[in-house]
């Protein structure tokens, strides 16, 4: 790179913005100056950013002031996780860009702890779980976090998921109806209205999404249910006693998916022996596995019968078949018909 390229790229006002750099000069001249800077004007700092890099500083675009670098190495002694007072400004700057109407005075009472009593004010809440959520270092800016932030500020969850919780701590039985979907993607609840009793035992979050876990009622065994298509959820007086050695993590890995139906199902599998990695991988290294031939063996697993598992199935061509029980196996003939 040549002199003049070079000091036109660093006088840039995009030179600290590689994207809008982008839009002025060849990818190949950006990777070049970049690589320039990192050999003699990038000062790294021992601090990582999001992907685990270093992050760097350019002395002369970037100046450290020391008065600032005081602030934020000084020990703290608030319990706060986000300064009310900046999380008040920031909730205010929000709302008036977005054009919200509010207060600051109702800002404030919520900031306080007092409850929401209108639908501005469940806003307001739901962008304080937020603030309160991204700032806990314990929460790293993940995909996951990402879709459990949309959750948690998601009013109706939110308060969906705060009664649960609460059921959940004091044992008492929840009731609730359920939503599911037509062809046409209309809403509807299922049965008819039908009011789910089920004894609360876990909140999981599993493919994007919150699920209630439990012993149903209606099912006679554990189901979960989606918290977003939960509906008129009721803390019930009655009151349940846990299941003995019932184990949520296990419950929860040892479902493909938990997308469709609310039970799982005992499937014997026929498995090429070269998969036997995949069952482990899936399972645990605790699955019970027989010998079948010289090539294969077999296995049961308690697992949730719906598309995303016949799915999973199809996609080893054969090396995977189901053996048990009938109506898995009269499913996965329906679904392989529609392939010929």
């Amino acid at each position: 790179m040549d002199a003049a390229l070079f000091t036109k790229m660093l006088s840039d006002k995009n030179v600290l913005d590689l994207r809008g750099l982008g839009y002025q000069f060849p990818q190949a001249d950006i990777k070049e100056f970049t690589e320039l800077l990192k050999n003699g004007f990038y000062h790294s700092l021992p601090l990582k950013d999001f992907s685990g890099q270093n992050i760097v500083y350019l002395s002369s675009i970037a100046q450290v002031r020391l008065s600032a670098a005081k602030v934020l190495l000084m020990p703290q002694n608030s319990t706060q996780l986000y300064g009310v007072k900046a999380m008040e400004e920031e909730i205010v700057s929000t709302f008036t860009i977005e054009q919200v109407d509010f207060t600051r005075d109702s800002v404030r009472k919520i900031l306080s702890g007092l409850a929401p009593t209108d639908e501005n004010e469940n806003r307001i809440f739901g962008m304080k779980k937020g603030l309160e959520f991204i700032s806990d270092p314990a929460n790293q800016i993940t995909e996951e976090t990402i879709h459990q932030l949309y959750e948690m500020t998601n009013e109706k969850v939110y308060y969906i998921i705060d009664s649960i919780h609460t059921a959940i701590l004091d044992q008492h039985q929840i009731s609730f109806q359920y939503y599911e979907y037509t062809p046409e993607k209309k809403k509807i609840l299922k049965h008819d209205g039908y009011r789910y009793i089920l004894d609360p035992y876990a909140l999981e979050w599993k493919n994007d999404h919150y699920y209630l876990i439990g012993y149903s009622h209606k099912h006679k065994g554990i189901a979960h249910f989606r918290v977003d298509r939960l509906a008129g959820v009721e803390i019930l007086d009655s009151k349940f006693q846990l299941m003995p050695d019932f184990d949520v993590a296990a419950y929860t890995n040892k479902m493909v998916d938990m997308f469709a139906a609310e039970h799982a199902e005992q499937v014997k599998l026929l498995c090429s022996n070269e998969l036997m990695r995949v069952i482990i991988d899936h399972y645990g290294e605790d699955i019970e596995i027989s010998p079948y031939d010289d090539s294969h063996f077999t296995v049961t697993i308690e697992v949730n019968p719906s598309g995303t598992f016949y799915g999973w199935v199809f996609k080893f061509m054969g090396e995977i078949r189901i053996l048990s029980p009938q109506s898995c196996v009269d499913k996965m003939q329906d679904i392989a018909r529609t392939f010929i």
